[in-house]
C-alpha cells in the first residue's frame, strides 16, 4: 500500500509476477493444425504480403511432416524480433495500428499468436529477410520447440 505522497506504508511488500510454463503450454495447446496455419498466414499479411504460399510436405510413410507458409512481406528486423519474441503481451499490432505500406489493419493484438504456430508441430521455426536502412538485405532464423517453451533460438545467417 503507498500513502498519498508515494511512499510505501511499512508491513506492505513488491513482488513481481512471474510467468510459468503450464500457462504457454495452455497457449499453444490452444490452436488447432488449421488455427496454427491461418495465424502464420496472418502473420504475412500483417507485413504487408499480398502473396502467401502455404505448403505441405508429406514425409516417406504419408503422413504430413512439415507445413511452411511464405510469403513477399516486409520481414521482421532482427533487433524487433528479440523485443517481440522475448515478451508475452503488450504487441507492437494493437488496434488501430496498420500494415506499414499498404496501410491495412493489422490482425494480432494480443502477442501470443508465435505460440498458437505449435498447434501445426512440436518444432516451429521462423525465417526473416528484411531490408537495413543502408538497403542491404539481412536474414535470421528463430528455432523454437514445443518441450523448451518459452525459449527462442535467433541465428543470424550470412547474406
Amino acid at each position: 500500500m503507498v500513502d498519498s505522497d508515494g511512499t510505501k506504508q511499512q508491513g506492505w511488500r513488491d513482488i513481481t509476477v512471474t510467468l510459468q510454463s503450464d500457462h504457454l503450454t495452455r497457449l499453444a495447446q490452444r490452436a488447432s493444425p488449421v488455427q496454427a496455419v491461418i495465424e502464420l498466414i496472418w502473420n504475412s499479411l500483417d507485413a504487408d504480403a499480398d502473396r502467401v504460399r502455404v505448403s505441405l510436405r508429406e514425409g516417406l510413410i504419408g503422413a504430413l511432416e512439415a507445413v511452411e507458409v511464405s510469403d513477399n512481406g516486409t520481414g521482421m528486423a532482427f533487433r524487433q524480433a528479440l523485443e517481440y519474441f522475448g515478451r508475452l503481451g503488450g504487441s507492437w499490432k494493437r488496434p488501430g495500428r496498420t500494415t506499414p505500406n499498404n496501410n491495412r489493419p493489422l490482425h494480432g493484438k494480443l502477442g501470443r499468436g508465435r505460440f498458437r504456430a505449435f498447434g501445426a508441430g512440436q518444432v516451429v521455426e521462423w525465417a526473416s529477410r528484411y531490408r537495413q536502412r543502408d538497403g542491404s538485405i539481412s536474414q535470421f532464423t528463430i528455432l523454437a520447440e514445443l518441450d523448451k517453451l518459452g525459449r527462442f533460438g535467433f541465428q543470424i545467417r550470412p547474406r
